[in-house]
């Protein structure tokens, strides 16, 4: 089974949105995808997780040629707009393959969302990107409140791929906790 979704001009919305509950996907046929292609918009995301989000099996595409786009998105709020809960990624399997950034993670951009945290733990599985394999954006040290205001990373397991031909530089502002 697969679902697919393509992006348009108007509307800048992915496939699936993890809202405050948890959502898994688990492929037992192992054929199962969910992918985002390019239409006449240039941001866009696959899977935009503002809950908990694990990844058992299955594939989660990206296609086109993107300016701003992630397969897995994971912020727990939106530009400024308040999202108060933790957000956590964890991928234990399946894979994910994107033609621009696979997964994003991003803290709070502002004090005013104080102690809210976005989490990606990847025990298993494989990533091929692109752009960046993972992505971790803000709070910029302005911004910063406190150690529950940050992104957590923890690459336990699995493979990740980069693909693209530019070199890459890995820039960090505020508080990141890797391992």
């Amino acid at each position: 089974y697969s679902i697919t979704r393509e992006s348009n001009a108007t509307v800048d919305k992915g496939v699936i949105r993890a809202l405050n509950g948890t959502l898994s996907i688990k492929d037992s046929v192992g054929t199962g995808k969910i992918a985002y292609a390019q239409g006449t918009s240039n941001v866009g995301w696959t899977i935009d997780v503002k809950g908990e989000f694990v990844l058992e099996s299955g594939i989660i595409e990206l296609t086109g040629s993107w300016s701003i786009g992630y397969a897995v998105d994971v912020r727990p709020n939106s530009w400024g707009t308040a999202y108060t809960n933790p957000t956590t990624f964890t991928m234990n399997g399946g894979s994910i393959v994107s033609s621009d950034g696979a997964v994003r993670v991003a803290s709070s951009s502002a004090s005013e969302h104080k102690k809210v945290s976005a989490s990606f733990e990847m025990n298993g599985g494989t990533i091929e990107s692109d752009l960046n394999p993972v992505r971790v954006y803000g709070p910029a040290p302005t911004g910063y409140v406190n150690d529950e205001d940050c992104m957590n990373i923890k690459l336990l397991g699995g493979t990740m791929t980069y693909t693209g031909t530019e070199t890459q530089t890995w820039g960090v502002e505020g508080i990141l906790r890797v391992g």
